[in-house]
């Protein structure tokens, strides 16, 4: 048998973030239903999000809380942390909102999915979200 470790760089980010932005992870790595009160659209799509980040070797979190709210996926790198956040309709000034509660010097982007317009076709949607990830981390 195998025993991985998880680089040493991503216990720090996780252990600064916790420290400088009152962060908070789930006990367990699972992808994590906010309170129950989400659809089953927005859950799978945000399983689908962290299985293609696990894909890359990212490492990622859902429902992390951080600062005055809760993200839906956190990923950790030393190349700069991702949050993605799933939404309904969302607006511009609704973006905005989000970027000023969640933005620290931790958080290097961001990603809105607009789950309105995502096919209802899970391959289809798999491969939108896998796109938009990749765009984001070849930055």
């Amino acid at each position: 048998m195998v025993v991985t470790r998880k680089p040493i760089e991503t216990w720090k980010i996780k252990k600064d973030l916790i420290d400088d932005c009152n962060a908070m992870f789930p006990k367990k790595n699972i992808v994590c239903v906010n309170k129950g009160d989400e659809t089953i659209d927005h859950f799978v799509t945000k399983a689908m999000c962290m299985h293609i980040l696990r894909g890359m070797g990212i490492e990622a979190y859902s429902e992390v809380k951080l600062g005055a709210g809760i993200v839906d996926i956190l990923t950790l790198s030393s190349n700069g942390n991702l949050i993605i956040e799933l939404e309904t309709e969302l607006t511009e000034e609704g973006k905005q909102a989000k970027v000023d509660k969640y933005d620290n010097a931790y958080v290097k982007d961001f990603i809105f999915i607009d789950l309105k317009l995502l096919p209802a076709i899970l391959s289809m949607r798999y491969d939108i979200l896998k796109q938009k990830i990749q765009d984001v981390k070849s930055d």
